[in-house]
């Protein structure tokens, strides 16, 4: 509605100043009309008298008639009528004539009209009208009047006309109020709200306008409901595309784990041998009845063990290799450091590499365990990979306190910061930019993917945090991810 009022307020304001122009221009006109009319009346007044004073001064003398024009002068309260520029006149000049001479130079039969002040102050309407017979010339008659009645008319005129504006104008504000509620408030305020529909991706029902005939708004609303409906088309496609997107990125992740798993096996067969092979013994010697009493409660301990260790290492690599959503919680990173060292450790063992954990304390984080464990093996076992033999893989975890850094999306200040260090070779400066590209690898066919440190750093901006890379050929290199931590309740 501010539209409408601004547009009222702009139609009020020009209505108000034309109308207050009408108003001065008519009151000019009133004015000249009363003035024209007065001084009408002044002449037919002045000729008549001239014309009698004249006659009045061939019959009785000079005297006689300007005796005629003092008593004429006293029948009219407000109208003064005076004899001027005559050698027999003794009346003084009015304010307006500084001399006889300017009034000499009237011709015979034309007047002159004046408005001026008099000796008191007031404001009167003078008409000057020269005496003549044939060729002599008399005098002049001075005919005045105060401006009073003037005044009262224009007041009048000025009245009437405030009123006949003002009243336009109320009734023309008011009718531009509802008609600009009508025609531009209401179908504006629907195409507003048809506009936050579309913003909080509300594409249907399309907007219908109630009016009858096509203009500018009506044409908006089509064009807002033919946008809506291709944002409609193109969100629905966005949400397929999407949907594969994310099971295209589920399912390399999920091969990514396999792979993982696959370059496990050999330490994990390792893992398993030892219980294995306590199993084998003491069953047998169960078997052959080699044992009896404590001697048999103690080989099925060990056995109940054995299996006991086996499950878990089964379990865990299932549980590594299991297809799942991202399912965020409290997770202590410290925790999940403990488990990808233990999976890790038979193969970097088997490469001579040492994988070393250093986790002061719980370092908790709100994030999907199972997803960064992915993504903290991925970068582990690289780092095992790129170590020479008798190397060591350090793993430390920290909460730190700072701002998010791009790509970041979590606004979180806290963060759990992993970093993942190697003494290996590094990396070449070309190859740094590249290192999380999918499928870029600079191992020998068959030896990686490409895709670990791609999926790692997924996973961990998925969570709203982002990785870093610092190596240098011969410095080793050195990993970092920053997810945030679970706020407090």
């Amino acid at each position: 509605m501010r539209l409408v009022s601004k547009l009222t307020l702009a139609l009020f304001a020009v209505t108000c100043v034309l109308l207050a122009v009408d108003a001065w221009l008519r009151v000019e006109a009133e004015l000249q009309f009363f003035r024209d009319d007065r001084a009408l009346d002044h002449r037919r007044i002045g000729h008549a008298l001239a014309h009698a004073a004249v006659g009045v001064r061939k019959s009785d003398g000079p005297a006689a008639a300007h005796k005629f024009i003092r008593e004429a002068n006293g029948r009219e309260e407000e109208l003064t009528i005076t004899w001027l520029c005559d050698a027999d006149s003794t009346e003084p000049l009015p304010p307006p004539v500084a001399a006889c001479s300017e009034l000499e130079r009237l011709a015979p039969l034309s007047e002159l009209t004046k408005i001026a002040r008099d000796a008191h102050g007031t404001r009167r309407h003078f008409t000057f009208l020269p005496v003549v017979d044939g060729d002599a010339r008399f005098g002049v008659i001075a005919v005045s009047e105060p401006t009073t009645d003037e005044e009262r008319y224009a007041a009048s005129v000025l009245r009437s006309s405030a009123r006949s504006a003002v009243l336009t104008v109320v009734a023309f504000a008011l009718v531009s109020f509802l008609l600009g509620v009508v025609l531009v408030g209401r179908p504006t305020g629907r195409l507003m709200q048809k506009a936050r529909a579309v913003g909080r991706g509300e594409f249907d029902p399309p907007i219908r306008l109630r009016q009858r005939t096509r203009d500018e708004l009506g044409a908006l609303a089509d064009e807002m409901n033919t946008m809506a409906a291709q944002l409609r088309d193109a969100n629905e496609r966005l949400t397929a595309e999407s949907s594969a997107r994310v099971d295209a990125i589920e399912q390399l992740r999920h091969a990514d784990r396999l792979t993982t798993v696959g370059q496990l096996a050999s330490g994990i067969a390792h893992e398993l041998g030892t219980p294995l092979n306590v199993v084998e013994l003491r069953a047998s010697m169960i078997a052959a009845g080699d044992t009896d009493g404590p001697a048999s409660r103690e080989a099925a301990r060990a056995i109940v063990d054995a299996s006991d260790q086996m499950t878990r290492i089964i379990r865990q690599l299932m549980a590594f290799a299991r297809r799942r959503t991202l399912e965020r919680a409290a997770v202590d990173v410290s925790e999940v450091a403990g488990q990808v060292r233990e999976m890790v450790a038979p193969l970097a063992a088997a490469r001579g590499v040492s994988v070393v954990v250093r986790a002061p304390g719980v370092a908790t984080a709100d994030a999907d365990g199972l997803e960064l464990q992915q993504a903290l093996t991925n970068l582990v076992m690289n780092a095992v990979q790129a170590s020479p033999d008798g190397g060591e893989v350090e793993v430390d975890v920290a909460v730190v306190a700072q701002s998010a850094s791009p790509p970041a999306t979590s606004d979180a200040t806290e963060w759990v910061r992993v970093r993942v260090r190697d003494d290996g070779q590094g990396i070449a400066p070309e190859h740094l930019a590249k290192v999380f590209d999918p499928f870029f690898t600079t191992k020998d066919v068959g030896q990686g993917t490409g895709l670990g440190l791609s999926i790692a750093y997924g996973i961990v901006q998925d969570h709203g945090g982002w990785t870093t890379v610092h190596s240098a050929p011969g410095e080793g290199t050195v990993f970092e991810i920053f997810v945030p931590t679970r706020p407090s309740t």
